[in-house]
């Protein structure tokens, strides 16, 4: 058996000084821009419209929500509770506001 060496053989790999040919960077065309930039702003337009879409499905769920459990109380027999609306303009003066 004859050991060799692997810079004898080839087999050593690349060497540091031999690396990759470096790319030339062009610059984009006009049409290539366009695209990038309509790319750029469709994520831009996505993102609002899931988080719009997640507002609205949050208040729908809410109202939902809201009659589900009207619908449980009066089935439970249970009164709606009436507040009085009372005009804050009218309570100046006196101590009901303070109750």
């Amino acid at each position: 058996m004859d050991e060799t060496d692997c810079e004898a053989t080839g087999s050593c790999g690349p060497s540091p000084a031999d690396s990759a040919p470096e790319e030339e960077e062009y610059e984009a065309t006009l049409g290539q821009q366009t695209v990038l930039a309509i790319q750029q702003l469709s994520v831009i337009v996505g993102v609002a419209l899931l988080v719009g879409s997640g507002f609205m499905l949050m208040i729908a769920l809410e109202n939902l929500i809201d009659k589900l459990e009207e619908k449980c109380k009066k089935l439970m027999g249970q009164q709606k509770e009436t507040e009085e609306d009372v005009d804050p303009a009218a309570l100046v003066g006196s101590f009901k506001r303070y109750k």
